[in-house]
């Protein structure tokens, strides 16, 4: 057109137009192709859940300054490169500012089980938990977590990543390789002498690199700092333990400061590394039992038969409501339940089958008492629901209390006699 001179455009005009972006272009023909039919409309991506939406989103870049109690979450799966069947994994909780990381074993992958643990690690950790970033996985993104944050007696904000951008989560990331990957591996895990393995592991693992391992934090990079080609120069600050960078900051409790220097007094780095070590071996080497456990009691062996049976149990929760009105939930039944007389035989067939389903259990009650208990499916599922989710905080209160004799331990240790150091001549 331009060339047979049929178009002619004003140089100013044409300027703005080769300026003009193609989102722009879109937006302003936006009217112009919906009279014709509203072809060639650009769709916007859809976000699919509720809890999604409610999120705010934080970047790699919304943590300059920030202060301790502000974790990134996330979860490693310990599947061997196969993700068919049940195995362990692994939630790793790493403090921004300090570097302060808590890792706890979990038989599945479950929004339950993750609310369970963060209700414990609350005890465990010596600052307040101000709030947690996590991607965008269904066991964070469920109205369970949203509802524990809300609700808890100190407010917990929740934030989320952009989905498949790692490098929002650069902090947790990192620990995960350094924690998890490197110190248990890519191998499979699965059952409960291997959970108890890991929950020994880890018990070690948070005191030794929390107390003695000191790590440079990367400080952020400034538009004066001095640039080396294109790259800018990487600055970092002096090298520190976390519980030294959570001494150093002026907010820290008392009860928190206590605890952190009666850690650094009793613990002994040498004892530590030799429990770390020995875990280490026995998940190697495939060792059933720890060489203090003696043969499992009936009742290990019905938690034993739990753990592969729990799922995602946030689906069962109360979904929330959409209008601005609140209604009370019923805490009473307005009729005798009608699965009294069936759940001590419904109880035998879980313990022998975790995986079973309330459809199947109705179906199995009607073949051997036929007409007794139709319509009454829904009450089934309620009654299995609530007793998984019971036994889901005994499963998660075992593994915590497994990590914390492990700091018991060391701060009841007696004083030993420091062994006398030879000097060698070279």
């Amino acid at each position: 057109m331009g060339r047979r001179c049929h178009l002619e455009i004003d140089p100013a005009l044409r300027q703005k137009l080769l300026q003009v972006s193609p989102a722009t272009i879109d937006r302003l023909l936006t009217s112009a192709r919906a009279a014709l039919g509203g072809q060639h409309r650009r769709r916007r991506s859809r976000i699919v859940t509720g809890v999604r939406r409610r999120t705010t989103v934080r970047t790699f870049n919304g943590w300059k300054d920030v202060e301790p109690g502000w974790f990134e979450m996330d979860l490693v799966a310990h599947c061997g490169g196969r993700m068919e069947g049940p195995f362990l994994w692994t939630l790793v909780l790493t403090d921004v500012a300090s570097g302060w990381s808590e890792c706890v074993p979990l038989p599945s992958r479950d929004g339950l089980m993750v609310r369970s643990a963060l209700q414990e690690l609350q005890k465990l950790i010596p600052m307040p938990l101000r709030g947690i970033d996590v991607d965008n996985d269904t066991a964070f993104m469920n109205e369970e977590l949203e509802r524990w944050c809300a609700e808890a007696t100190r407010p917990v904000e929740l934030t989320r990543s952009r989905a498949y951008k790692s490098n929002d989560q650069a902090w947790v990331e990192q620990k995960n390789g350094m924690l998890v990957r490197r110190v248990v591996g890519h191998r499979r895990l699965e059952g409960p002498q291997q959970l108890e393995r890991l929950c020994q592991l880890y018990g070690a693992l948070r005191l030794f690199t929390n107390i003695y391992q000191p790590s440079a934090k990367r400080i952020p990079f400034d538009e004066a700092d001095c640039r080396e080609g294109r790259r800018p120069r990487r600055r970092h600050d002096q090298p520190l333990t976390p519980a030294d960078r959570l001494l150093g900051w002026s907010g820290l409790g008392r009860k928190g400061r206590r605890q952190i220097e009666a850690l650094q007094q009793h613990c002994d780095p040498v004892a530590l590394l030799e429990t770390i070590r020995s875990n280490q071996t026995a998940l190697i080497s495939g060792e059933r039992e720890p060489a203090s456990v003696t043969e499992p009691s009936d009742s290990s062996q019905e938690l034993d038969a739990f753990l592969s049976s729990l799922r995602l149990l946030w689906q069962q929760s109360e979904p929330g409501k959409r209008g601005g009105w609140h209604v009370s939930t019923r805490t009473y039944r307005t009729r005798v339940d009608p699965t009294l007389g069936c759940w001590p035989l419904v109880l035998q067939w879980l313990m022998a089958d975790p995986l079973l389903t309330g459809q199947q259990a109705m179906q199995r009650l009607e073949r051997e008492q036929p007409g007794l208990y139709g319509g009454s499916l829904r009450t089934l599922q309620r009654r299995m629901a609530g007793w998984r989710v019971a036994h889901a905080e005994q499963v998660v209160g075992k593994q915590m209390g497994a990590i914390r004799d492990q700091e018991n331990s060391q701060l009841n240790r007696k004083k030993r006699k420091q062994p006398v150091r030879r000097q060698l001549n070279w």
